[in-house]
């Protein structure tokens, strides 16, 4: 049985901790001895295992990164439950900063009560994070992981985000993309990958068993650039260690 399996199989979600209500939609957190979840309606948003940093899922992709930079500055759109806010800041405590963008303010309500005193670890803002990326600037890796239902909202896969996006970066910046392959995703995909490929050096993390492909978008660094320097500042533990491997195997889009 792989970690995600275990997720899946310690995570039962059958005890609802708080629940808040969009329109017809319902978000809410499921807990269990094991963990908890944060979902909307029946979709996953955020996931916390019990005593553990990280999750056995798409979250944990995003960890590496900032070991790439020296004092990392990183923006997140979409906070969903903040796990990987979460992630991000228990990782690198005081070394790094992380500000979060969400649109949705019930989302912000139950993600605090979600995450606890992690909430305060972070800056939150309750903003459109095509906005707020178009004033933003000098960030080392935004995290997009935006969702309408199981959707990246369209504003997000058109060139002028991809554009804002890169000049919000840093000189040797990432952006970093939660892209889950439901049918309309998969036949958008090789023309999102085309509009990223114009300004950035484009690769793809596939996770085991997921739905969902890792896309980093790196202004300057190769791929040899990345995986050596994930590997010298990043700490290997038994739990992240298949996420480092799948960085050293990550395939460049053009292939």
């Amino acid at each position: 049985m792989n970690v995600f399996q275990k997720v899946l199989k310690r995570i039962k979600g059958d005890e609802t901790l708080a629940e808040e209500r969009y329109g017809e939609d319902k978000l809410w957190i499921a807990g269990s001895d094991e963990g908890k979840t944060l979902k909307f309606n029946d979709i996953v948003y955020s996931r916390i295992i019990k005593n553990s940093i990280y999750t056995g899922y798409y979250w944990d992709y995003f960890t590496p990164l900032p070991s790439l930079y020296k004092k990392p500055k990183v923006l997140m759109i979409g906070l969903g439950g903040g796990t990987v806010a979460m992630q991000l800041t228990r990782i690198y405590k005081k070394g790094i900063k992380v500000d979060t963008v969400e649109i949705n303010e019930k989302i912000i309500k139950l993600a605090k009560k979600f995450l606890g005193n992690d909430a305060k670890k972070f800056k939150i803002l309750l903003d459109d994070g095509a906005k707020y990326i178009k004033r933003a600037s000098g960030y080392d890796v935004v995290i997009l992981d935006a969702y309408e239902a199981d959707y990246i909202p369209e504003v997000f896969l058109g060139e002028e985000f991809v554009k804002d996006a890169f000049n919000a970066l840093s000189d040797d910046g990432i952006l970093a993309i939660n892209y889950a392959l439901n049918f309309k995703a998969f036949i958008n995909l090789q023309s999102y990958l085309y509009r990223l490929e114009r300004l950035f050096k484009v690769y793809e993390i596939r996770p085991l068993l997921s739905g969902n492909i890792i896309v980093i978008a790196s202004k300057r660094l190769e791929k040899e650039a990345i995986v050596e320097q994930i590997k010298k500042n990043f700490k290997m533990t038994k739990e992240n260690h298949g996420v480092i491997e799948q960085y050293e195997g990550m395939k460049s889009s053009k292939e």
